[in-house]
């Protein structure tokens, strides 16, 4: 065999292991800004310009790509007002997703749609549900608590 067949071999040889290393190191996981969500287990990820929509068929989670907040306070307090426009009251809980401190926003007119935040290096960070189920806190607080922080 020439030196050209060998070459050839050993190119597609390379080629092979590259997108098998490639494939396999894949961290099934989403960035916005310093924030790396791995998303759970069962989940799929769609894509549009505003949010990365996660589903299992019974649950829906949408991760919000950008904010233009760096402090729930103002967070909160411009979401209620919103909805008081609306004549929707609003109520905050708060709850702790690994080291995170998470806001929830809840409301009796709404009783399916979940907003939470949490903040980051001066970002305030989001996730929405609008078809809350009893699992959809587990599920939030979970992917918070796996996240990792740049």
């Amino acid at each position: 065999m020439s030196k050209k067949y060998y070459f050839l071999i050993l190119l597609v040889f390379l080629v092979v292991v590259g997108a098998g290393y490639f494939m396999l190191n894949q961290d099934n996981g989403i960035r916005i800004g310093d924030v790396n969500y791995k998303v759970p287990d069962g989940y799929s990820v769609s894509e549009s310009d505003t949010v990365y929509n996660l589903t299992n068929g019974d649950e829906s989670i949408s991760l919000v790509k950008k904010t233009s907040y760096n402090d729930i306070k103002d967070v909160t307090k411009q979401y209620k007002k919103v909805k008081a426009e609306k004549n929707i009251k609003i109520n905050f809980t708060n709850f702790t997703a690994g080291d995170v401190q998470v806001y929830e926003s809840h409301s009796n007119k709404e009783p399916n749609i979940a907003h939470y935040w949490f903040a980051h290096k001066g970002v305030v960070y989001e996730i929405i549900s609008n078809n809350k189920t009893d699992n959809t806190d587990n599920v939030v607080s979970d992917l918070i608590s796996n996240i990792e922080l740049k």
